[in-house]
This record gives structure tokens, sequence and C-alpha cells, in this order.
């Protein structure tokens, strides 16, 4: 009895849209701890090691950009749109870690 009330729980929550509200929120809050970094990184003489650390300074700084993209997208409710953004964002955040 109870594999089937959550096997009925799974169907319900596939069936709904998510809460573009709710991601919006989480995207900020990622965005915002990005920023964080990025600013205790500068602090520490971060980025102005050379052009590759410039070059990983410049990625994150572009993944900001786009995770802001991804935020405003959810907020109008487009999430397929925010889905590219937030693939860009991954991108940088990958290349900015590779210098």
């Amino acid at each position: 009895e109870r594999q089937r009330g959550q096997q009925g729980q799974r169907g319900q929550q596939g069936g709904q849209k998510p809460d573009t509200g709710e991601l919006r929120q989480n995207q900020q809050a990622l965005r915002d701890q990005l920023q964080k970094l990025l600013e205790q990184l500068k602090q520490r003489g971060m980025g102005q090691q050379g052009e590759d650390g410039q070059n990983g300074m410049d990625q994150l700084g572009k993944a900001g950009e786009a995770m802001g993209e991804a935020e405003g997208q959810l907020g109008d409710g487009n999430a397929d749109g925010a889905v590219g953004s937030q693939g860009r964002a991954l991108e940088a955040l990958r290349r900015g870690a590779q210098g």
C-alpha cells in the first residue's frame, strides 16, 4: 500500500510545471554566492596573476551574467530560455575553473 502511495505522489509531481518563482529565487541565491566568491578571489589577488588568472575571472564574470539572464527568464516564466542561459553559465564556470 505504501509503495502505491509513493508512486502516485511521483506521478502527480511529474505532471506539474516547476514553480518558476522559486526557481528564480534559487538562481538569484546561486548568483549571489558566485559574486561573493569573485569578491573574495579579488581580495586575495586572484585575477592579477597573469593572463590565465584574468581569463578565469572573466569567465566567472560571464557565468554571473548568464545566471542573471536565467534569473530574469525565470521571473518571466520562461523556463526553456533559462535552461539555455544556465548552460552558458555552467560552461563559463567550467572555463573559469580551468583558468
